[in-house]
């Protein structure tokens, strides 16, 4: 995504923005699973970008794609669609459901432990 001048985390709010009935900033954070802050810095470069409209509202911000951003998401979908198909084509649905499982269970073996590590024991 670098090299198309976004980040992933710009390009996930655009994708985002395509399938939401209610894009407010509180709920972009939501479905990200990031902080409003965090989210509110990356659609503040979206909009400086001029991918995104934003309006402020008293109690809330409403993000929606600008024209611009509009066909910006076209040439990003394409240009990732050139790295999504050979990998979707080398690992079929069975073999990437097995990675996800994988690397879930990698991710749970590297999980904090509940007990209190050794040297704050008495």
């Amino acid at each position: 995504m670098r090299g198309l001048g976004i980040s992933f985390a710009q390009y996930r709010i655009l994708e985002l923005l395509t399938r939401s009935q209610d894009p407010h900033l509180a709920h972009l954070a939501r479905n990200l699973q990031v902080t409003r802050q965090a989210t509110q810095l990356t659609v503040g470069k979206l909009a400086a970008a001029g991918l995104v409209d934003l309006e402020r509202e008293a109690h809330a911000v409403y993000v929606g794609l600008s024209e611009l951003g509009r066909r910006r998401l076209k040439l990003f979908r394409n240009a990732t669609a050139m790295v999504l198909e050979p990998f979707e084509e080398r690992f079929a649905h069975g073999r990437r459901y097995r990675m996800v499982l994988l690397l879930r269970d990698a991710e749970l073996a590297l999980d904090t432990p509940n007990s209190r590590p050794w040297w704050l024991n008495d």
